[in-house]
């Protein structure tokens, strides 16, 4: 049906995260019928992006500079820190507090959740790194574990509201969340109402 070139590209465009079989035809096709508008355009800034990505070696975060630009902002509050698994959480936060003004503080990515059956330890989710990071740095008074509503991340906050001292006020997110959800998909009004109500207390 289709020649490799085109093949290939449809099963690499179905590799990204909720895009199928179906969705990367029909976003390929698109892409073949506006080659000059738009897929040259996208091939240069997707080469831009792949020559200029680095991971920040402050919060694990991906930009275009290291530190990344929310680590390097002055205006940030560094006090707080909020603990998200994926780059994806960090970005859906900063996406809701751009519209509501909710979090203005720094961010630390874990890379994952607690997992027997995945093989995810502590040292591999950078917990390590983090701990570190909160015993070196006087300045921070919180720490927020915005991890998912599901059981992988409730275990994963746990785990790591342990390990943090009590002088050290441990939140998580509050109400607005249902059981299972994962902090990406929820809409800006969901997650900065969690952000705004979180509890600070030892979970």
């Amino acid at each position: 049906m289709y020649n490799n070139i085109i093949e290939n590209n449809i099963l690499l465009l179905s590799r990204l995260q909720g895009i199928g079989s179906r969705s990367s035809r029909r976003i390929l096709l698109d892409l073949m019928k506006k080659k000059e508008g738009l897929l040259k355009p996208l091939i240069s800034s997707l080469q831009e992006l792949y020559d200029s990505i680095i991971p920040c070696e402050e919060c694990f975060n991906l930009d275009t500079s290291n530190p990344c630009y929310i680590c390097a902002n002055p205006k940030r509050d560094r006090t707080k820190i909020a603990v998200v698994e994926d780059i994806s959480g960090l970005w859906a936060i900063e996406r809701a507090s751009e519209k509501t003004n909710s979090y203005n503080g720094l961010y630390f990515v874990l890379g994952g959740t607690l997992s027997a059956t995945k093989g995810a330890t502590p040292e591999s989710l950078r917990i390590p790194n983090l701990i570190d990071k909160i015993m070196n740095n006087a300045n921070i008074n919180e720490v927020i574990l915005a991890t998912s509503a599901t059981s992988e991340g409730r275990i994963t906050a746990n785990y790591i509201s342990d390990l943090i001292p009590e002088n050290i006020k441990v939140s998580s997110l509050a109400q607005g969340i249902p059981m299972g959800g994962e902090i990406d998909y929820l809409d800006e009004s969901t997650l900065s109402t969690a952000i705004n109500l979180r509890t600070t207390n030892k979970l």
